[in-house]
């Protein structure tokens, strides 16, 4: 009964995270999305921005404009789509929802990319 339970929270936690999904593609293809915090105070990009331009292009299917908006887009919503199904897989075990790399490796190989991505596109 308890993994039952557990199964219709991740399947409403799916749920709510495609409808703010849903959400933010809707208000950004009519231009009301929120600008970038850190370029406002900074005038620095930050390793996401172009994510919103990126997530418009995708819908588009021009995968080469969503590159071009931010090479780390396609890395990024992969490794959280990673971490979100590792976190699911261990909250339907009874294990909380928590994220525990198997792949720490992964997870480090990423953050260096992230931080390189950082300081490349700000020189």
């Amino acid at each position: 009964m308890e993994t039952k339970k557990r199964e219709r929270h991740l399947v409403l936690l799916t749920l709510a995270l495609a409808s703010g999904f849903f959400i933010f593609y809707l208000l950004a293809t009519r231009g009301l999305s929120l600008p970038c915090i850190f370029f406002s105070l900074t005038g620095l990009q930050c390793p996401g921005c172009g994510n919103t331009r990126a997530v418009l292009a995708l819908f588009r299917g021009d995968l080469a404009a969503a590159f071009r908006f931010n090479p780390m887009f396609l890395p990024e919503v992969l490794y959280l789509g990673w971490v979100y199904v590792i976190a699911a897989l261990s909250y339907r075990k009874g294990k909380g929802f928590t994220y525990r790399s198997p792949a720490k490796w992964l997870d480090f190989l990423l953050l260096i990319a992230l931080i390189l991505w950082w300081i490349l596109r700000n020189l």
